[in-house]
């Protein structure tokens, strides 16, 4: 009987920690559903970003469940309060040193629009002390087009030379990042995409 009601408890903490999130998916057609997304052990208050970054859980209104990963759709969002969190499919290139460079395809939330659009994403950087969640960012010119991570051109002193950067990623537009001081900050990096974003429009 004791067994029973501790596996009784354990099976509903599990159903009380996941946490169904108003949502949709944009599947490789570009046909749009309304879902529900699911967050398996959910933070108390807020949206775990990187629970999404790998595959993603849906209900359908016919009570219908499914699994996705970032290669069998285009993109997903969830509905947070007066917010819409979006998140793209997206092939990224990262620099290996035993591998050279290798592609992976994941799930990011995009946050800036436009000729550059940038993504962000949660990674697990190593410390000393073990591996630490930090948010890096990747941006793409074309949505067919793999993405670069913002931070992986770097510098003699292994400082990000985000000017070196551009002039490699947008070769054509480089003079607009030229501005750029050796000691860019990533703020004032992203606040100048944003820049660059407008003066496209216009």
């Amino acid at each position: 009987m004791k067994y029973f009601l501790f596996l009784f408890s354990i099976l509903l903490s599990y159903t009380t920690c996941a946490r169904k999130i108003e949502g949709y998916v944009v599947l490789k057609n570009s046909d749009t559903l309304k879902c529900e997304i699911v967050q398996n052990f959910a933070v108390i208050s807020g949206i775990d970003v990187a629970s999404f970054q790998y595959g993603i859980r849906v209900v359908f209104d016919d009570g219908h469940k499914q699994n996705f990963m970032p290669g069998d759709i285009k993109a997903f969002g969830i509905y947070i309060k007066n917010d819409v969190l979006h998140f793209v499919s997206v092939r990224v290139l990262s620099s290996n040193l035993f591998k050279g460079e290798e592609e992976k395809q994941v799930f990011m939330r995009i946050i800036q629009r436009g000729h550059i659009k940038v993504y962000y994403f949660i990674d697990l950087i190593s410390s000393p002390n073990g591996p630490v969640r930090t948010p890096v960012y990747a941006v793409q010119l074309g949505y067919n087009e793999a993405a670069l991570w913002l931070e992986m051109k770097k510098n003699e002193f292994g400082k990000n030379d985000f000017k070196s950067f551009f002039k490699e990623f947008i070769p054509e537009y480089y003079s607009f990042f030229e501005s750029l001081s050796d000691r860019a900050r990533l703020e004032e990096v992203l606040d100048k995409i944003r820049k660059f974003n407008r003066a496209m429009i216009k």
